[in-house]
């Protein structure tokens, strides 16, 4: 066992048999590869990470490899959702030399923490346009043995064109001219033939629709609410919505959102949950599937996510070992046939589209369930009264939902962090009235008094002075992050409650906001408190304004 074994984070704890003699990110271990003058190698990735799953089974848990790695580098495993400000700066270095970033993030780091080379998946052999990880390893300890000197200029040359880089926040007024720009931007992304903004991979972009909804109902025109609609309708028809379990996977990797990434996350389903609620307020027809998939994921969250009184777990992996890829998930036909009576089945085949695009890549005979016959044209094709149809496939449902349930279920990681349990207990809060879910609005109050410091049994009261500062998980305090999304669901439990603690609660986490991650005399808000420092990157400024990838 290394020194993974006592971590909190599923992720770093899932690593701790390798060979590797991983550390977790702190001063010791970079205090390690001063005392050593051993360069670092950073691997940030999450329990959740399909490719990170992969390059630990075929180069971290080599024994061979990692005798070498143990040899030559002090290893640091850091798990991305538990650290989001290690993430965000070691992402941004990777990105600006390789021109792209992603998990597993590979970096190759002074004994200072300073990054002077990097990339993502490394296969173990040269393969995918990619060399051998191997390869890299001995070429970058070639580098930092034969011109160490080069190697700690270059660490600083890219430190230099970071903190230089264009700041995003600039002092301004939002004006509507801001606004219609925004608006027509996003319009042109929009694709008519399938939904949703580009082309594949797709990611749902919450954020975006909401804000052509809000246009919409400001005003705007009816191509506007088309396209918001139509892309809500067609992500909870797609694979990428789990047709059985309910909620969202992370991301479709085709145009038409049938194939997903497998992965749940918390803050995707959250921020879906609000959209979907909102679509149901606003938009008829719809206004019904979208509230049955505001329920799917509520369902999901309840069952996977929230066993406990209060809090909310961060993810539902997307494989079972390294060699699935969302089986779990995907059917064949024999499978279906087995659990699943003659005319179920027939219905069933037809309305999940099995044998047709939800076929998976690497193994047709499994597909992805999505809908691609609507319950009328069920009817319309098998010549069945439409009240048929829908009882045939409800009881499918069932009993598919049943036999999975019998299948070795992927990993949920149950960490709670603050941002993240925030922003689902506001999404609870804002789904519960419109769904009648009494359930929702409970466990969402007893989570936020949970996080203000008090007593979750009772979410009637906050304690009298609720814990201010939050801190991210124990140990990773000063994230913006934390603050303003726990601010935002005070103002959400004020909403539902009129209880005048809730404002006071995020009037004054808004407070300290402003007052601990806004240097003297800038503009905007850091998103680590200022100050707060670390190793490496860490003492690097960074004021966001993208989702990234939470709002």
């Amino acid at each position: 066992m290394n020194q993974l074994g006592s971590a909190r984070s599923a992720y770093l704890k899932s690593a701790a048999h390798q060979p590797v003699h991983w550390r977790e990110w702190s001063d010791e271990a970079f205090a390690a590869a001063n005392a050593s003058g051993r360069p670092v190698l950073l691997d940030i990735g999450a329990v959740w990470c399909h490719w990170c799953h992969v390059m630990d089974g075929e180069s971290y848990e080599d024994p061979q490899l990692a005798e070498y790695l143990n040899q030559h580098f002090v290893c640091i495993k850091v798990d991305r959702d538990e650290r989001p400000d290690v993430d965000a700066r070691y992402q941004r270095a990777v990105q600006a030399i390789t021109g792209q970033g992603g998990w597993p993030l590979t970096a190759f780091l002074t004994p200072d923490g300073e990054i002077f080379y990097g990339g993502t998946y490394f296969p173990p052999d040269e393969r995918y346009g990619r060399p051998g990880f191997r390869t890299v390893l001995e070429q970058v300890i070639h580098f930092w043995t034969n011109q160490r000197p080069r190697a700690v200029e270059q660490s600083k040359a890219l430190r230099h064109a970071l903190a230089t880089r264009t700041d995003p926040v600039a002092a301004g007024r939002v004006t509507p001219s801001m606004l219609l720009a925004a608006e027509r931007q996003i319009l042109a992304g929009f694709d008519p033939a399938f939904g949703g903004f580009g082309s594949a991979p797709k990611f749902p972009h919450p954020g975006a629709i909401r804000f052509l909804m809000a246009r919409w109902a400001d005003g705007g025109s009816s191509h506007t609410a088309h396209v918001a609609r139509e892309t809500l309708l067609a992500m909870a028809r797609g694979g990428i919505c789990d047709q059985l379990g309910g909620g969202f996977h992370r991301y479709s990797v085709d145009r038409q959102w049938v194939i997903p990434h497998f992965e749940k996350m918390s803050y995707d389903n959250s921020e879906l949950l609000t959209v979907y609620v909102e679509g149901a307020m606003l938009f008829e027809p719809g206004a019904e599937e979208f509230r049955a998939t505001a329920r799917g994921i509520v369902a999901w969250v309840r069952e996977v996510l929230a066993p406990a009184d209060a809090g909310y777990g961060t993810s539902q992996d997307a494989d079972v070992g390294p060699n699935d890829d969302g089986n779990y998930f995907t059917w064949t036909l024999d499978e279906m046939a087995d659990a699943l009576d003659r005319d179920e089945l027939e219905v069933t085949s037809r309305r999940f589209g099995l044998g047709t695009s939800g076929a998976m890549p690497h193994d047709p005979e499994r597909n992805v369930l999505f809908q691609a016959r609507t319950i009328e044209e069920l009817a319309q094709v098998t010549g069945r009264p439409v009240e048929q149809v829908a009882q045939l496939v409800a009881s499918a449902i069932r009993k598919l939902r049943e036999a999975r349930n019998r299948r070795p279920a992927p990993t949920v990681d149950s960490s709670r962090y603050a941002s993240w349990n925030a922003m689902m207990a506001g999404a609870m809060l804002r789904a519960a009235p419109v769904l009648d879910d009494d359930w929702a609005r409970s466990h969402a109050l007893r989570t936020l008094v949970m996080l203000a410091g008090g007593n979750n049994a009772d979410p009637a009261l906050l304690p009298d002075r609720p814990a201010v500062p939050l801190a991210h998980a124990r140990g990773v305090e000063g994230l913006l992050e934390d603050q303003v999304h726990a601010a935002d669901a005070a103002i959400d439990a004020f909403e539902a409650t009129a209880e005048p603690g809730w404002l006071s609660w995020a009037a004054s986490l808004m407070e300290h906001a402003w007052e601990s991650h806004r240097a003297p005399g800038s503009e905007g808000l850091f998103d680590l408190a200022v100050g707060r420092g670390g190793a490496g990157l860490l003492n690097q400024g960074i004021r966001s304004i993208e989702d990234a990838p939470v709002p």
